[in-house]
């Protein structure tokens, strides 16, 4: 549980290495584009919030956990 806790608090910091975290820090990164999807900058809020392939991900968990996701628009 504690290392929830942390992930999620690393999360809501932005404190993930991110390619966009990283290239801030000093790091050489390739490209900046998602890893996932390879359409967005890559930082932490589209990792977690945005990105497409990442919402699938999320979507199929939350359905094994019998979790309904409902969002008002």
């Amino acid at each position: 549980m504690p290392s929830t806790l942390v992930s999620a608090w690393r999360v809501l910091e932005n404190k993930i290495a991110s390619r966009a975290n990283l290239e801030r820090r000093g790091i050489v990164v390739e490209r900046l584009l998602c890893s996932l999807c390879g359409v967005e900058e890559e930082t932490c809020r589209h990792l977690f919030f945005e990105c497409r392939i990442a919402w699938t991900v999320w979507n199929y968990c939350l359905a094994w956990l019998g979790v309904m996701l409902v969002i008002h628009c």
